[in-house]
């Protein structure tokens, strides 16, 4: 938290103790409140937006997972305040900070008297110094930066969606974002969101030549079948595999939208045919990737990913080039 603090002053001098408990508090309690009034929400956007100083910084960190969004960076094409209220509205909604975090946060302050009195009358959520609006007119909006990242995505998701109906892919290395990022597209476009997952190979399947194949572990020939074929109907039903029985085990069914996302590794294997109108490419670093994945799923699993899928996903990334036909990369 210190190491935020000294960054932000050395860009933001003028900064007060005020404005470093703004920042300690973002830091760990994001936006600080649920949006109430959408329109509201979204007029203030607006207002901001045309009132603004222009800035080149667009993101800016905050540590523990957040950015500020400056609106001040961004010009009129690609400017969408639907979609950023929406992106603050999730992060809003998945707020994971404490008032003993914050508390805990602010110890690395000196304390004049402000920090005492700011905790006796319980932590509210605080305004920037009269100086610091002042010297920088700030215009930004607290967002979680696996939303942040989504922000030009969904503005061409958007203009694409506005003319016909589109298919998308999230493909990528493991623990990249790409379920997270669909779930996120589900909410903000109603999009319909079918998971690669349910269509891994079946047990009796995985034949040594199979497995050997790049792109091999997953059944794409069902999902050719029961989505990529069925793309036009008002209902997509298809079969749910379980990892558990290695078969599947169930239907589900997606009801058709204007915007379908298919999410997960494989999904734009080239046997799926030329299908999408976006393909989005997650990329991680390895060291993050592993760190997810343990945190996630546990050391006996981070095994079989470290032995087993990663190497077989890095196969099928690089001998079809997944990476270099995306339409967009996204590195979380």
């Amino acid at each position: 938290m210190k190491r935020i603090i000294d960054e932000h002053l050395k860009k933001y001098p003028a900064m007060t103790l005020q404005d470093k408990v703004k920042l300690i508090y973002q830091n760990e309690l994001g936006c600080g409140h649920f949006i109430k009034d959408k329109d509201k929400s979204i007029a203030l956007i607006n207002e901001e937006f045309e009132n603004r100083h222009k800035t080149d910084t667009l993101f800016e960190d905050i540590g523990n997972g957040y950015v500020r969004m400056y609106l001040s960076a961004l010009d009129e094409v690609n400017f969408d305040a639907e979609i950023i209220n929406s992106l603050f509205t999730l992060s809003a909604e998945e707020i994971s900070g404490t008032k003993e975090g914050l508390i805990n946060k602010l110890s690395c302050l000196e304390d004049d008297g402000y920090i005492t009195e700011y905790i006796k009358n319980g932590c509210p959520m605080v305004s920037h110094s009269s100086e610091y609006r002042k010297a920088y007119l700030p215009t930004y909006r607290v967002i979680k930066k696996i939303y942040a990242d989504l922000y030009f995505l969904c503005l061409k998701i958007k203009k694409k969606s506005a003319k016909k109906d589109i298919v998308v892919s999230l493909d990528g290395r493991a623990a990249a974002g790409k379920t997270t990022a669909a779930e996120a597209l589900r909410r903000i476009f109603n999009a319909g969101v079918i998971h690669a997952d349910d269509f891994f190979l079946p047990f009796e399947m995985r034949t040594e030549q199979r497995l050997a194949e790049a792109g091999g572990n997953i059944h794409y020939e069902r999902l050719k079948d029961e989505i990529i074929l069925e793309l036009s109907s008002p209902t997509l039903t298809y079969g749910r595999f379980d990892c558990s029985k290695g078969m599947v085990t169930e239907k589900i069914s997606v009801k058709k939208s204007p915007v379908t996302v298919i999410e997960g590794a494989y999904s734009s294997h080239p046997f799926l045919g030329n299908v999408y109108d976006l393909r989005v490419f997650f990329d991680i670093d390895a060291t993050l990737q592993k760190e997810r994945i343990l945190n996630r799923n546990g050391e006996k699993m981070l095994k079989k990913f470290t032995d087993i899928w990663i190497p077989m996903e890095n196969k099928y990334i690089e001998h079809f080039g997944i990476k270099d036909k995306a339409d967009i990369i996204i590195k979380t």
